[in-house]
């Protein structure tokens, strides 16, 4: 077999994967060996896909680099790609492959980052010599969609803690509070929670500087418990929504817009107001369900005048200095001090803001 100048050789059998899904092409994987130089040309990373990277992870990676003997080259565990290019064109048990930035990374992106800080860092020449020609185990996938990519790397992670929860939530649709909230941010232009403010990478939003009014995870709690008034959804009420997805789904786009109108701009600034703090926003969901939704163990419903209730949300006071909330907000921060909530517990904020709300709706 002919090897051009951009190609890739890597030896083994592909193996198609039998009810691996019921979309598209024939799914396959392929394991094999490649040297460390070749990984470090032909990997990308998709954000949407992987986890927030940790730099501290990557520091211990490297160090583990330094210290191993580098004539032996250095262990790895297998990482995981999505080949995304051309078809390789096979001989037996060797194919060959485009070599370019066509693997698409589905486990492993910290490891990839660490071989390539150490040698981009490392002054040893041999020793690069000797990290680059290693080889490392490689699980490639083909003919995932991208629906497939962002489930295999779910199910890959999904016992680990350290996965962002905010990807989770974007992609892992067996939660139908999950799909919900990819839906409901689907439509970019004049999206009320998008103007808002939504934090679509990480899962924590670090204040003052983060000025987004929710994360992805947040959100999802939000909107459970605005329907069921619990923060995660049991068996049984995931079958409900799913039986009244369409209803429930208008609900929301018309419940978020009326949100969105009601609460004062920049609702994630907490230099300004207190909208930005988990407490509070679980307070407006539980007194939002209380309120506006009806449920029986077979059905939600919506009361007939749940707008007037959102509307009157506008003559609260979300302010830093808040009297209604007063005796629970606490300074927060360092250097930019901002009034906050001594953790994220809603429940002695709820009587509260019902207690403005039943004023304002007599």
């Amino acid at each position: 077999m002919e090897r051009g100048i951009d190609m890739l050789l890597l030896t083994g059998h592909i193996l198609f994967i039998p009810n691996f899904t019921e979309e598209g092409n024939q799914k396959a994987i392929l394991t094999s060996e490649v040297s460390v130089k070749n990984l470090l040309e032909i990997y990308e990373i998709d954000d949407t896909i992987n986890r927030d990277i940790r730099y501290d992870k990557i520091s211990q990676i490297e160090n583990y680099i330094k210290q191993s003997d580098t004539e032996l080259g250095i262990y790895m565990p297998a990482i995981m790609l999505a080949y995304e290019g051309n078809d390789p064109i096979p001989d037996n048990n060797e194919y060959l492959f485009q070599k370019d930035r066509t693997f698409l990374v589905l486990d492993g992106q910290h490891r990839i980052k660490a071989l390539e800080r150490y040698v981009q860092k490392e002054d040893d020449q041999n020793k690069i010599k000797n990290i680059l020609k290693s080889k490392i185990t490689i699980q490639i996938y083909f003919n995932l969609t991208e629906k497939e990519k962002r489930q295999l790397f779910i199910e890959i992670n999904g016992k680990s803690k350290k996965v962002s929860q905010n990807i989770s939530v974007s992609f892992d649709d067996r939660n139908p509070m999950n799909s919900l909230v990819s839906d409901l941010l689907k439509n970019k232009r004049g999206n009320p929670i998008i103007k808002m403010g939504v934090e679509q990478k990480l899962s924590r939003i670090v204040r003052p500087s983060n000025t987004n009014w929710i994360s992805l995870v947040r959100l999802a709690r939000f909107i459970s418990l605005v329907l069921l008034g619990t923060q995660e959804p049991s068996s049984s009420n995931k079958v409900i929504i799913k039986e009244q997805y369409e209803e429930v789904f208008s609900f929301l786009q018309q419940y978020f817009l009326l949100l969105g109108a009601a609460l004062p701009e920049e609702p994630g600034n907490v230099l300004k107001n207190i909208l930005g703090h988990e407490a509070i926003q679980n307070a407006i969901a539980v007194v939002s369900h209380k309120k506006i939704v009806g449920k029986t163990h077979k059905k939600i419903t919506f009361n007939e005048d749940w707008k007037l209730v959102i509307d009157m949300l506008k003559y609260i006071d979300w302010r830093t200095n808040s009297k209604t909330f007063k005796e629970h907000l606490v300074l927060a921060g360092g250097v930019n001090k901002y009034a906050g909530f001594a953790d994220s517990k809603h429940y002695d904020l709820v009587p509260l803001l019902e207690r403005e709300l039943n004023k304002l709706l007599t």
